[in-house]
């Protein structure tokens, strides 16, 4: 069986595992002990379950995974075996095209 580690994600700062239930499984970098942020992010996905638009069951329909995106850093909020996953990452925006 193969372990979740955020520390393998690019570019990552942080990252927190919340429980089904609220509470704050584990967390690393700029998110870790961030229980605030950790039950904002909660809110959200029970809010977004109740709505039909996520799910925290593998089994039934709706988004698995949604990203909240600031100017110059990002979250992406991902349902697994009923846990929310959560890993900031560092945001950095291409360089326009030149034509």
């Amino acid at each position: 069986m193969t372990t979740f580690s955020a520390e393998k994600i690019n570019h990552q700062v942080g990252f927190m595992v919340i429980h089904e239930k609220g509470g704050l499984i584990s967390s690393g970098g700029e998110l870790e002990y961030n229980e605030t942020l950790a039950d904002l992010f909660y809110k959200m996905v029970k809010e977004s379950t109740d709505k039909g638009l996520l799910s925290l069951s593998d089994n039934e329909g709706g988004f698995k995974k949604l990203s909240v995106q600031y100017e110059d850093h990002f979250y992406v909020v991902a349902v697994s075996n009923k846990k929310i996953h959560v890993v900031k990452r560092k945001y950095y925006p291409s360089d326009p095209a030149v034509v």
